[in-house]
């Protein structure tokens, strides 16, 4: 079709002018990317590929208005002529035109004169560009406007469909841009709002979790809400809790409350500006908030005890997979829930943190460094903070102190759950954040102590003079029996059969005893370095909780008992796995020849342990037949300390065949089915344990050498929830049995210590007790611990709230003793404690080289 040479121009000329308009704002908001991102790399390859496709789209029209093109001379008579070549193009005359006619004027041969080149192409190509791009057009507009078919049309939709979509998607999910300062305003009061709710809420669920046994904050058979985030969901619940005008905080005073909301709102504060995004930061609260209210729940259920700083040493010492196997059933269902419903939290967090406009809270604009280097400097200002009002917040007269008392804050350092009731559980956990050791006391000097050390080397003289026999010349073997305790002996209990009948004949036999332990449901590792060291655990700082991770690594000397056999001479078992409470780093400190453990499945030591019936961990008659082989493959005296996994919880009806029944004494009817379950199936265990026991001895008596050993459980179990819920039965629940035994071969054979010595004891005055026993010889630091118990029986922390000693003291007669009623020799005797203690802690050592430790040697005669 012939079209009119102004129409075909003025098609050109629209072509021309939208492909000019196209450039001019890509460039224009190519200028504005570039003017809003100074800080990024110009070059961008996004921008690089989208120019290229638009270079491809472009129409020939577009290419003639850009570069003048030239005729060849080769083709001037061939302007009407036909041809198939691929390098023609259409022509208004014959349908094609040489695409050489098109081509730009190429540079001529230097030498060659240059004729002068025409700006514009030739007339004759002019009209025939004209006219090309002219029936290009005619020919789209009628392809366009020409009816397809059924099938034709099915597939276009078909292709139109899902760009269409996509372009929905893709506009729903498109950022937000605050073009005015009220959408700024809107999202920062809804920041506001958030972050004051997650505070109130997180400080709901973490006080609620002392109260495991309060049906308004927790009940684990319902999954209650108190702990979880599902109490947002549970009407019942929330109606108690709103009833009861939020019980949880009524136990504190209203001061102290506001620390609790002020702690909790800088650690929010800290991890907003360290992620720099609010939502992201949110979720991570409150998840850390959830999951520390579970496992608070969880141990005060079965210790007694809040978590503290140094329960987080278990994630670092690589056991914290070891822990899960320790959670009670009744939490399970629980701790399900909440993983899918902070997962579900994850999921809308994200959400919002893609459609929030102040997504940063600290906007880097340009100046992306020193946004950063803000961002730094706030977070190093919180962390110093903390360490600095954790430190000062109870030493007397500091600022930090002073701020404390300001909000009422009134430690309770000897109980970290009762201080937690009192004054807040992020109150609590921050007064243990400071890891003192000890304080140091106030006449500690070189001189001090070595005058101390002369006093109890007479003392030493003095005891050695009535002795004959060496402590190292026999095999003294310490075995902490998990869990074990009397049941007979749990308040308010009747059962049908005694479970541990021999353990009740060989206490007519042989020196025993009760022991103080400071742990309930837990604190093995507490009494086990009591027992090593003869250190008490009252002496320390109420901050340093468990030695075994806070103090032993980094001590410089470290005297135990084991020291005493010649080097090479002691070694540890322990059926379970050395990371637990460090005693892989523990025993190589302490100087043992090996720790024989389940790290290593091709060690001999691991294929001869077995377990009984569903029990996961290793039975006690394994563990003493392992100890029984280590006396065969080592014939010369030594030092062996074992602690045993069987009885440890949770007790989850094991065995089979368990004829035991528990019921209460003073109804004779059956406790609640879960307590009843778990009592029964830990008097199983004790009854395998008092049988293996038995037998254990019985080995030991047929050997020709001397061996004593010294037998204690570590903590009561877990396992008598009625009893643990009278306040008057605290002190009954801390006292386990224990007692020293000598084999057929050594001298001490029958020898049972009188009541007065033995009646009443803390482990770390075992080794102390059992020289006496054996009538050996000891060093000035056993005859110490000696004059100590005869004066103080028995210690550990403390247990009754009334006292604010942070110690717990018992008679001979087990009988506590008020801190106001100590004599002067016992306070003469805690005050020189804690001057030994300090020295060998956290002191200078002066008693290093002073011979304190040593006992004294054999002479050629043995004696």
């Amino acid at each position: 079709m012939a079209l009119d040479h102004e129409d075909q121009w003025d098609g050109i000329r629209q072509d021309t002018d939208k492909s000019d308009s196209r450039h001019a704002a890509g460039s224009a908001e190519d200028a504005s990317v570039h003017s809003t991102s100074a800080h990024q790399d110009p070059f961008d390859i996004a921008d690089l590929i989208d120019g290229m496709d638009d270079i491809a789209t472009m129409q020939p029209a577009q290419f003639v208005t850009d570069t003048p093109f030239v005729n060849d001379d080769s083709s001037a008579g061939s302007d009407n002529t036909d041809t198939s070549s691929t390098g023609d193009v259409v022509s208004p005359d014959n349908g094609t035109v040489d695409a050489r006619q098109l081509s730009p004027a190429l540079p001529q041969d230097s030498g060659s004169p240059q004729p002068e080149r025409e700006s514009t192409m030739e007339p004759a190509a002019e009209e025939r560009e004209r006219e090309t791009a002219a029936a290009e057009e005619t020919e789209k507009t009628s392809a366009a406007e020409e009816p397809q078919g059924a099938e034709s049309k099915e597939d276009q939709t078909a292709e139109d469909s899902t760009p269409a979509n996509l372009s929905l998607a893709r506009r729903l999910w498109k950022r937000p841009v605050c073009h005015t300062w009220w959408h700024k305003v809107l999202w920062e009061l809804v920041h506001v709002a958030v972050f004051a709710g997650l505070v109130l809420y997180s400080l709901w669920i973490l006080q609620s979790s002392v109260y495991p046994d309060d049906p308004k904050t927790r009940d684990p058979q319902q999954n209650s809400g108190a702990l979880f985030l599902h109490t947002l969901f549970n009407h019942d619940i929330t109606v108690q809790a709103a009833e009861n005008g939020w019980s949880v905080f009524s136990s504190i005073p209203q001061g102290i409350a506001w620390l609790n909301a002020l702690l909790l709102a800088a650690f929010f504060v800290f991890l907003i500006v360290a992620i720099n995004r609010f939502w992201i930061a949110a979720w991570l609260f409150l998840t850390i908030s959830t999951v520390y209210s579970i496992a608070n729940s969880i141990k005060v259920e079965e210790r007694n005890s809040i978590i503290i700083p140094s329960d987080l040493n278990f994630l670092s010492s690589g056991a914290g997979g070891k822990l899960l196997s320790f959670i009670p059933d009744s939490f399970q269902s629980l701790i399900g829930s909440t993983i899918r419903q902070l997962v579900l939290l994850a999921v809308l967090m994200i959400v919002l943190n893609h459609f929030d406009c102040r997504r940063s809270c600290i906007s880097p604009t340009k100046h992306r460094r020193i946004a950063a280097a803000v961002r730094v400097a706030l977070c190093c200002v919180y962390v110093l903070g903390t360490v600095w009002f954790a430190s000062s917040m109870l030493v007397t007269g500091t600022v930090g102190q002073k701020i404390d008392a300001r909000f009422n804050d009134q430690p309770a350092l000897y109980d970290s759950r009762t201080d937690a009731q009192v004054n807040g559980v992020v109150v609590a956990f921050t007064h243990l954040l400071d890891n003192k050791v000890m304080d140091e006391p106030a006449n500690y000097s070189r001189q001090t102590m070595e005058d101390l050390a002369s006093r109890y080397a007479a003392q030493a003289d003095a005891i050695n003079a009535t002795r004959t026999e060496n402590m190292t010349d026999s095999t003294v073997i310490m075995i902490l029996s998990e869990s074990f305790t009397d049941p007979t002996r749990v308040p308010g209990t009747q059962w049908n059969e005694d479970p541990v009948p021999y353990l009740h004949q060989l206490q007519q036999q042989t020196t025993s005893g009760l022991m103080l332990s400071s742990g309930y449901g837990g604190g093995t590792a507490n009494m086990e370095y009591m027992s090593l060291t003869g250190m008490a655990l009252p002496n320390f700082s109420a901050g340093l909780s468990t030695p075994y991770q806070q103090l032993v690594p980094k001590e410089k000397w470290t005297p135990s008992f084991n020291q005493l056999w010649q080097q090479g001479d002691s070694i540890g078992i322990h059926p379970y796995y050395s990371t637990l409470y460090g005693r892989k780093i523990v025993y190589k400190k302490f100087g043992f020849r090996s720790l024989r453990t389940l790290d290593n499945p091709d060690d001999p030591f691991t294929t001869m342990l077995n377990t009984i019936d569903r029990n996961p961990y290793v039975s006690d008659a394994a563990t003493y037949n392992s100890v029984m082989a280590e006396l065969q493959d080592h014939q010369s005296p030594e030092f062996i300390n074992v602690m045993t996994m069987q009885n440890h919880l949770p007790y989850t009806d094991w065995y089979d065949n368990n004829q035991f029944h528990v019921t209460d004494a003073a109804t004779g009817e059956d406790f609640p089915e879960d307590e009843e379950s778990t009592a029964n199936t830990y008097a199983k265990g004790l009854n395998y344990t008092d049988q293996a026991l038995q037998n254990f001895l019985a080995q030991l008596d047929q050997l020709d050498r001397p061996v004593t050993v010294i037998w204690y459980g570590d903590h009561y179990p877990s396992a008598f929830a009625t009893a643990n819920s009278d306040p008057a039965n605290a002190l009954a629940l801390h006292e386990t049995d224990y007692f020293i035994w000598s084999n057929a071969a050594s001298a001490s054979a029958g020898v049972k210590l009188n009541d007065e010595d033995a009646a009443y004891s803390s482990s770390n005055f075992f080794m102390a007790q059992a020289a006496e026993h054996m009538n050996a010889k000891v060093s000035p630091y056993l005859a110490f611990l000696t004059r100590m118990h005869q004066q103080i029986a028995a210690m550990g922390l403390q247990i009754d709230a009334t006292s604010t000693s942070g110690a717990e003291y018992l008679d001979a007669q087990g009988n506590p003793i008020d801190e106001a009623d100590l004599t002067d020799e016992q306070r003469q005797l805690l005050d020189d404690y804690k001057l030994v203690q300090y020295d060998v802690t956290a002191g200078k050592g002066y008693l290093h080289n002073t011979g304190f430790m040593d006992v004294p040697a054999s002479d050629e005669n043995g004696v």
